[in-house]
């Protein structure tokens, strides 16, 4: 036990479990460990001589894991209800991998935990239920345990996920039945964006026309330089063009048209310039040359030009949205509001400009001399309308997700509308109390107090929080009535529990590529999770502290930390052991010499005879000085060796 060890032994353990977790948290390989240990040696620490390679650095962050799994099974054993977010993709070794993580609500408090990336040999639906199920164990409790407590399950809209009768959900729903299954309120943003632009006319020329500059900059360094020049010459700052495609495309659209805005004119020049070179060296392929004069026609046509800054004002509506979706903490009941306030704002644009387009209008339209073609202003119409329907189409909200408006309190009626608070929310509460019945008591709330408190805190928020409605959290609520409204409190953590969408399974991924890469493609699934859960949940280095992993760690089986030190100890005894008894020898040897013959005197001292008898000196004086410098035993140069091997040869 940690008892057991000495300061010095602390000491030496605490110094080489914070290098192991800073060797975790930047994503570092394990053989990074041994050069750390060699690095504090030469700074004059003390880190001793055992564990310093890179199987103990595994163990140690094995065990700094393992604490923060710990901290993960007390919330779980504490909450009431939890959801789980899921989601796949292939790393780089090519294989599956799920990712998991469990979202819960303690008192108003929201929780987003990471809790396993498993690799699983085949993608569908059985197989990703059954790493569900092992990934949940993963915390030593049992998957019945935690069955009993969820509520519901984020993920995006593939099929095996989501999927009615055979999809993860559906399997999940054969165990829980009262589990809901959310598709995530991102993607579902993305895939309405999707639908409206199918049938928009200069859709097509737009997304061509950005995608051909970014292309034709990136793949072509000389290009790229040029277009620098372009920049530098007109004294602006350079902006490359950027993607149009990403994980999160509809922002990244928004980047590369606010890229494009900001270096139209270069590019315009840069392309000029290709299209009609004004000194033979600044010639170019005939390809290239073709490529920039149908970019140069595209980015020149008017109607495309006004129809991309009107999509920059429809595209900043639907990234702001996204971002919301997007939050850590946003929860099912998130979307209602939202989803309204964006339909209104894009559809305000449907008879006003907005700001980007009212710029592009007064820049290329000549202070409106110049007509703008009948092609624009169908396609901005269909835009509008086609999002409006997509929105709806997409966003519908079934009856328990409209139920949950009650946890948002944007939605919620102004102080001065009695009539409306007086009914607000009690069918919602009847809808949430009938279908997550058996959670619930399961977790000790009886449907009819939950009701009746729904009704009192209700009361209670707007007779004392109305001036800050719009701004207040659940979190503060529990903190302002934290011994009343216990049982409709414990309903809100429920809605709470529900995730909106499932980014962070995406950002999950992005830490998957960073700590799996290329050299390090043979990581395992245990070592996977154990080196995101550091990185997503562990401590920053200025404050880890290292006591509770040396504690699980001590207690994983029998430790010898001083066993190095130990074995060099018994070493030196022994040689010490060994030079005393060679002395006393030649000892004995010397006063038997001289017992014989006692006119004969020693040619040398008794120590350094003893020296010459433990191979301290050498004073053999009939070796030769290149016998002196090399051994029997040692190896050729290999100069000696090429000639030798010439000489055979021959």
């Amino acid at each position: 036990m940690i008892q057991n060890m000495n300061e010095a032994t602390m000491s030496r353990l605490e110094k080489l479990f914070h290098n192991a977790h800073a060797l975790a948290l930047a994503g570092r390989p394990y053989t990074d460990f041994v050069w750390m240990a060699k690095l504090d040696q030469a700074k004059g620490l003390d880190v001793g001589s055992t564990y310093l390679n890179d199987k103990a650095a595994h163990q140690f962050i094995d065990a700094i894991a393992s604490v923060e799994m710990e901290h993960l099974k007390d919330k779980l054993l504490e909450t009431n209800f939890v959801s789980i977010l899921s989601d796949g993709t292939t790393d780089v070794s090519v294989q599956e991998n799920e990712i998991f993580y469990i979202r819960m609500c303690i008192k108003g408090t929201i929780t987003v935990h990471f809790l396993k990336c498993a690799i699983v040999p085949k993608g569908d639906a059985l197989t990703i239920f059954r790493a569900m199920k092992r990934s949940v164990e993963a915390t030593s409790l049992e998957w019945e345990d935690v069955r009993k407590k969820i509520v519901g399950m984020g993920s995006d809209g593939a099929a095996v996920m989501l999927g009615i009768n055979n999809g993860v959900a559906a399997l999940l729903r054969q165990e829980q039945p009262c589990s809901i299954a959310i598709h995530c309120y991102a993607h579902k943003l993305e895939l309405a964006y999707k639908d409206a632009i199918k049938v928009v006319p200069l859709d097509k020329k737009a997304i061509t026309l950005l995608q051909g500059l970014y292309y034709l900059y990136h793949n072509s360094a000389l290009n790229r330089s040029n277009l620098k020049a372009a920049f530098s010459s007109l004294g602006q700052k350079p902006f490359m063009p950027t993607r149009v495609g990403g994980t999160r495309w509809v922002a990244h659209l928004l980047r590369a048209l606010k890229n494009f805005f900001a270096g139209y004119d270069a590019i315009k020049v840069h392309l000029e310039q290709v299209v009609r070179p004004m000194t033979p060296i600044e010639r170019v392929s005939c390809s290239t040359s073709g490529k920039a004069a149908g970019l140069l026609q595209l980015m020149t046509h008017l109607d495309t030009v006004l129809y991309l800054h009107n999509l920059a004002d429809v595209l900043t509506v639907l990234s702001r949205l996204s971002l919301v979706f997007q939050e850590r903490n946003a929860s099912a009941a998130v979307i209602h509001g939202s989803v309204a306030e964006a339909k209104a704002l894009i559809q305000h644009f449907e008879e006003h400009d907005g700001p980007y387009l009212t710029k592009a209008k007064s820049i290329f339209c000549d202070g409106a001399v110049q007509v703008v073609g009948a092609q624009f202003h169908a396609s901005k119409q269909q835009l509008i309308i086609r999002l409006t329907t997509s929105l709806d189409d997409r966003f519908e909200m079934p009856g328990i997700i409209e139920a949950m408006k009650v946890a948002n309190f944007k939605v919620w009626p102004l102080p001065e509308d009695l009539v409306e608070i007086q009914g607000f929310g009690e069918d919602c509460i009847k809808v949430l109390t009938c279908h997550y019945q058996s959670v619930l008591e399961t977790a000790g709330v009886d449907a009819a107090e939950a009701a009746i408190e729904w009704c009192a805190l209700k009361a209670a928020i707007y007779s004392s929080q109305a001036a800050n409605m719009k701004s207040l959290t659940w979190e503060r609520v529990n903190r302002l009535y934290p011994d009343q409204y216990q049982q409709i409190l414990v309903l809100i953590d429920l809605i709470l529990s529900l995730p909106g969408a499932s980014a962070e399974c995406e950002r999950g991924f992005r830490m998957v590529k960073a700590v799996k890469t290329d050299i390090r493609s043979s990581l395992g699934e245990l070592s996977l999770s154990n080196l995101l859960m550091i990185q997503l949940h562990s401590p920053p280095i200025e404050t880890f502290d290292p006591l509770p992993a040396i504690h699980l760690w001590n207690q994983g089986g029998v430790r010898r930390p001083l066993f190095w030190e130990g074995q060099k100890e018994s070493k030196k005894k022994m040689q010490n052991k060994a030079a005393a008894t060679a002395s006393a020898t030649m000892g004995m040897g010397l006063q038997a010499q001289h017992d014989q013959d006692p006119d004969v005197q020693p040619s040398t001292s008794s120590g350094a005879q003893f020296q010459e008898l433990v191979g301290s000196v050498d004073s053999d004086t009939s070796l030769s000085p290149s016998d002196k410098d090399s051994g029997a035993d040692s190896e050729l140069d290999e100069r000696t060796v090429d000639e030798l091997i010439l000489e055979y040869c021959c």
